[in-house]
């Protein structure tokens, strides 16, 4: 596992991922604990994470998938101030689905009233899929197959008003959309995509 530290001057937006042929999994958070995980978010099989943080040390631990993948990477890190209130994190159609791996989990934020955030999950085999979120927002969310249908709604399911969909899958392609509840609430959660075959 490799180990970057960063050191951010005001609030705002940071902005991590990797690049290149080697299947990452990347951490970001303090030196008390991990704030973020993601393993592909990113392209071709790198990590992609996008948190709101506020000033102060935050470190970075890249390690291969499941710990035994090797191989060179690029580390790219970013940071708009300000909460990043001008850039959304994730796109709001499907056509800019943040791409999520099956058993994984992915950082966002809802930066305004109204905001959409799309995930795009690749299912191989016949199961069950779960989608949820955590953290204080309170989120509802919506599971849709490849054709826009809408197979699952959730809201206060989860833990602290964060929303669970369970929901039986073929193979597919599935879209995974999150927002503030009744549009209004804002700010960041943490997206789980659990898949049982």
């Amino acid at each position: 596992m490799d180990y970057f530290r960063v050191d951010v001057p005001a609030n705002g937006q940071l902005r991590v991922a990797t690049s290149g042929a080697t299947d990452t999994f990347g951490y970001v958070g303090t030196a008390a604990r991990w704030l973020a995980q993601n393993d592909d978010a990113g392209t071709d099989g790198n990590f992609r994470i996008v948190r709101t943080v506020g000033r102060g040390t935050y470190y970075i631990a890249v390690a291969g998938y499941q710990r035994s993948a090797t191989g060179t990477y690029t580390l790219h890190v970013g940071f708009t101030a300000g909460g990043g209130s001008t850039q959304d994190d994730h796109g709001s159609t499907v056509g800019q689905a943040t791409r999520v791996g099956l058993n994984s989990t992915a950082s966002g934020a809802i930066e305004r009233r109204g905001d959409v955030d799309y995930f795009r999950v690749t299912v191989t085999q016949a199961g069950t899929l779960t989608v949820e979120t955590s953290g204080t927002t309170d989120t509802s969310g919506y599971l849709r197959a490849a054709n826009g249908a809408t197979l699952g709604r959730g809201d206060d399911e989860g833990d602290s008003l964060n929303f669970r969909i369970t929901q039986a899958v073929e193979v597919g392609t599935y879209y995974i959309a999150v927002v503030g509840y009744n549009r209004t609430s804002t700010g960041p959660y943490t997206l789980r995509v659990h898949f049982s075959p």
